[in-house]
């Protein structure tokens, strides 16, 4: 039985404060993100896989 594990490092290029280029690993680009915050009040909350909202379970939840 064979069994191939690729294993891929996605770069991304981004200016520093000098204008240099600098290269980084996309696992330090999705860890230096900003923590995300509700569109509507203000308020940061916890992202969770697969779910693009952009309002707190608060702020959802006055709408419906």
């Amino acid at each position: 039985m064979l069994i191939l594990i690729y294993c891929c490092i996605t770069m991304t290029i981004s200016k520093t404060t000098e204008g240099k280029n600098m290269i980084q690993s996309s696992k330090e680009f999705f860890q230096n993100l900003p923590p995300k915050e509700c569109t509507k009040c203000g308020e940061v909350f916890e992202e969770m896989a697969e779910c693009y909202y952009h309002q707190c379970d608060k702020c959802v939840s006055e709408i419906r």
